[in-house]
């Protein structure tokens, strides 16, 4: 979270698109309680409304992609089996931003008012699982 603030605070057009609805509540309710600081970091955060997407994927200044099945947690990154793949070519990348402008088109931008206003028993029980943000 620190890296995605940093570079939203140095003017890097930081945006990150999660699933509205998925499918484990626990997970949902993690992530959201992680929106809000993201938010007023100055990162762009994107509830997506159509089916739910679990492939991960990034691109960098318009060359470098990533694309994969890994989580950014450490169960991920030590002890589940999962794989990116790294691509660094222009025409790739952008492919996939075509894709993620079509994605953020079915998407809701949130925003820092109004998602900290939100129901008060939604936000305790975000609070409450931040405990488990490493495992899950």
């Amino acid at each position: 979270m620190s890296a995605l603030i940093g570079a939203s605070q140095r003017g890097v057009d930081v945006q990150v698109m999660v699933p509205e609805i998925s499918d484990n509540i626990v997970v949902d309710w993690i992530t959201r309680g992680m929106c809000l600081e993201l938010l007023r970091g100055g990162v762009r955060m994107l509830l997506y409304c159509g089916t739910m997407l679990h492939s991960k994927t990034m691109t960098v200044d318009g060359a470098w992609s990533t694309v994969g099945s890994a989580n950014l947690d450490g169960r991920s990154l030590t002890a589940n089996y999962e794989i990116n793949a790294t691509i660094i070519d222009e025409a790739f990348a952008r492919q996939m931003e075509a894709m993620y402008l079509n994605d953020r088109s079915q998407s809701r931008e949130i925003f820092a008012e109004t998602w900290a206003s939100r129901n008060m028993l939604q936000q305790f029980g975000e609070w409450s699982l931040r405990p488990l943000r490493g495992i899950f």
